[in-house]
């Protein structure tokens, strides 16, 4: 039969991967027209001429005409066997979703892009994981572009972001080229394809269909060993054999490096910031007069590439120092992107909605008081502040690893970790928080954790361990700062007078004075200290 030879010599030259090997080129030196290849597809999904005219908007007389053209030239006879030469043709073209031209640059990530391209070599599924808006999708066109040519069927993109958890396979097979038949399992004819394919498939978005999405993908690694897949979510997929590799954010200037242009302007976050600034406003320039702020600016976004691009869109509006005054009202402030963006990339609280609707109940209650630490914190803060209801302390310990997995919790330090939260979505789970009717407790067992901590601390400092333990509460400062500030604003004045006491010798150890009496000030404005002397600071006590 002469169609079964012509898809037979196409498959042959499709496995060689030459370029020109295309169902639609390959129909075009067989004298079919771009209109005719459009009806070709339409009848192959088994649509009805009414519906293909509807579709390409031509008369259902003009359909009529290009299929029996279509019969005419490709030698079969009858729709039935037109449709199953469109389906051979498309599955063995490998016709399918290739990747987006960007329609801006992207700044930074040659790193990334160097340091992934070891795992996608030795793994067939390298799954790519980091918070809203750190830019998963970006770098993974930038890797699958650089990489296609290692493929004979090039790269492919499988868009899962608007999909239903019941429709992943449909949009798998769409970039696969796939064409679903009656009669024949989905997952049936993507394993047969998979199995013949050299092609790097970028299944993007995974999150909210994570188990549909992780049962297909294993499905097509295990159907054949060409195959290559690299996909983003904000958590891994928990496939076997699957590297995850944690997308970071953008560097940003160290202090030193803030203040003037030509330093600020070497770290990617500053870059992307005047890069998307002088889009939105030319003319706008890096100079020294505004890289400390814009530094500044970066600094407070966490090196986010969706925030700091959503913030330089608003240069229009506000100069950059003004920016840095208004992130207290971060989500009303970077709230118009791109009108062409995704709807959960167009503000920076869509973004975060977008995770915060995937957790469950329990993981919604302790991200909430999550958003009660001013900074990083370890394990047994969570437990003392977050566990509330739960005594033993199971429910955190199974639900603060979801979180770190879900890219909503960032792991710091060895050993015994520490963790924190980007101060985007720290800002989020505080507001959070405010609405759950958890605020009041969770603030109380913050500052009764911290009280605890410093009270032992001041016995430890007077022990040979005293270094290790101005180091810690070093490092502890901020959410001592917020257990302070918490006990003065509610009044509770013996918790104030007990801290301001415990924490004497630290702040005499580490030349903070100046900060001791602003806050011994700010207590005496409640009352005066209790005349026990575990609450009254020697600053106070009568020599």
């Amino acid at each position: 039969m002469v169609s079964r030879i012509a898809v037979t010599k196409l498959e042959g030259n499709c496995m060689a991967g030459h370029q020109d090997a295309t169902a639609d080129r390959w129909l075009g030196r067989a004298g079919i027209t771009g209109r005719e290849a459009e009806v070709l597809w339409a009848v192959a999904e088994r649509l009805r001429n009414r519906e293909i005219a509807d579709r390409l908007h031509v008369s259902v007389r003009t359909v009529e005409s290009h299929v029996a053209a279509l019969m005419r030239k490709l030698g079969v006879t009858g729709r039935v066997a037109l449709a199953e030469l469109g389906v051979e043709l498309r599955r063995s073209a490998g016709t399918g979703t290739v990747l987006p031209v960007p329609l801006t640059s992207l700044v930074g990530r040659e790193s990334e892009t160097s340091e992934l391209a070891a795992p996608l070599g030795a793994h067939r599924l390298v799954t790519l994981t980091g918070p809203a808006g750190v830019g998963k999708t970006r770098l993974a066109w930038r890797i699958a572009t650089a990489h296609s040519d290692r493929f004979p069927g090039g790269a492919r993109l499988a868009d899962l972001a608007p999909v239903e958890p019941g429709l992943v396979g449909d949009t798998l097979a769409r970039a696969l080229g796939v064409v679903p038949q009656p009669g024949w399992p989905l997952r049936d004819i993507l394993r047969e394809v998979a199995g013949e394919m050299c092609c790097l498939l970028v299944v993007d978005n995974c999150e909210h269909v994570v188990a549909d999405a992780a049962q297909i993908v294993a499905d097509l690694l295990t159907a054949g060993s060409q195959l290559r897949v690299l996909a983003t979510s904000r958590e891994p997929l928990g496939v076997p054999g699957e590297v995850s590799y944690q997308v970071r954010t953008l560097p940003v200037p160290t202090p030193r490096d803030s203040f003037r242009a030509a330093t600020a302007g070497k770290y990617d976050a500053v870059r992307l910031f005047a890069d998307r600034a002088a889009t939105a406003s030319p003319g706008f320039t890096l100079t020294d007069a505004v890289a400390p702020a814009v530094s500044a600016l970066c600094h407070r976004l966490d090196g986010l590439p969706l925030a700091i691009e959503l913030a330089a869109s608003r240069v229009r509006t506000f100069g950059p120092e003004q920016l840095v005054e208004h992130l207290d009202q971060r989500f009303e402030l970077l709230a118009a992107g791109a009108r062409t963006a995704p709807p959960r990339h167009r503000t920076l609280r869509g973004a975060i909605d977008w995770s915060y609707e995937l957790l469950d109940d329990g993981e919604r209650a302790l991200f909430d008081r999550l958003g009660g630490f001013p900074s990083d914190f370890n394990y047994p803060a969570v437990r003392s502040v977050c566990g509330a209801g739960d005594p033993g302390g199971r429910a955190v310990l199974r639900l603060l690893p979801r979180l770190v997995d879900k890219s909503l919790v960032s792991t710091a330090g060895h050993g015994a970790p520490r963790y924190r939260l980007l101060e985007t979505i720290r800002a989020y789970a505080a507001e959070r928080l405010a609405v759950s009717g958890a605020e009041a407790t969770t603030g109380r067992r913050h500052a009764a954790h911290y009280l605890a901590l410093a009270e032992q601390a001041a016995v430890k400092l007077r022990t040979p361990d005293q270094r290790a333990w101005l180091d810690r509460l070093a490092i502890e400062q901020p959410n001592l700062r917020a257990a302070l500030a918490h006990s003065i604003t509610t009044g509770d004045l013996t918790s104030a007078w007990r801290l301001v006491a415990a924490l004497q010798r630290f702040w005499d150890s580490t030349g903070q004075r100046r900060e001791a009496h602003e806050w011994i000030r700010r207590a005496l404005a409640i009352g005066d200290p209790p005349a026990s002397p575990r609450s009254s600071p020697a600053l106070l006590r009568p020599a």
